[in-house]
């Protein structure tokens, strides 16, 4: 390439025409540093512009030290834009992966010893004269006697509010029942406006008669 005749020089970044200089010019401000290595140099007859350090004339001329530490520059300015990129993705992705599960507590009332008696009925009596919702240990959901899938619990116990005398709701619940199924009762009852639920608590205050009906302590909650 000829070395002859005008060549520009511009300042890195620029976007001029520059200004013009022969060769041994150049030479001499890239020795004494006038002329950095990453500022932009166009040769005779060149279109195009290129840094001091990568051009094919320009850049014997840059001393070994130098071109180094212009090395270690252009590496230091890695783009990290696709990092951050792979960031926000991640962290969107466990956002909507993570899952939070609100557990629900429920408190039962507890019959008192001194009340059992006294506020002991049989089963017969309440089945009369209120809505009885049984709840097996596998979460089998009966109202009235009638199996109920929990899907339908609402509608069921509407209809059966608007056929019974009273709105009041009896659960009897097993002992090892599904926490879960109890609340989802309590959750359609509520749906279904009834406004008293009572809890059955089973007693045997002694051995009963042949063909007698157990007995049952209801105890109030809401």
């Amino acid at each position: 390439m000829a070395k002859a005749g005008i060549w520009r020089v511009r300042p890195a970044g620029a976007r001029d025409a520059g200004r013009a200089v022969n060769f041994e010019r150049l030479r001499d401000a890239i020795d004494e540093e006038e002329i950095g290595d990453l500022d932009e140099v166009q040769g005779p007859g060149e279109a195009r512009w290129t840094t001091v350090a990568e051009h094919p004339v320009t850049g014997p001329l840059v001393p070994r030290q130098r071109r180094v530490v212009v090395r270690e520059e252009e590496q230091a300015e890695s783009d990290l834009t696709p990092m951050i990129d792979v960031t926000f993705q991640l962290l969107i992705f466990f956002m909507i992966a993570a899952t939070y599960t609100i557990q629900k507590t429920l408190d039962l009332p507890s019959a008192q010893p001194a009340e059992e008696a006294a506020g002991a009925v049989t089963m017969q009596e309440l089945e009369r004269n209120n809505i009885i919702v049984a709840i097996a240990a596998d979460g089998t959901v009966r109202v009235n006697d009638q199996m109920v899938p929990h899907d339908q619990l609402v509608d069921r116990l509407q209809e059966a509010s608007r056929q019974a005398q009273h709105s009041e709701l009896v659960l009897d619940v097993h002992g090892q029942a599904v926490h879960d199924v109890v609340v989802q009762v309590l959750d359609a009852a509520g749906a279904a406006r009834f406004e008293k639920v009572l809890f059955v608590s089973r007693v045997k205050p002694g051995r009963p008669a042949d063909g007698a009906a157990p007995s049952a302590d209801a105890s109030s909650g809401t």
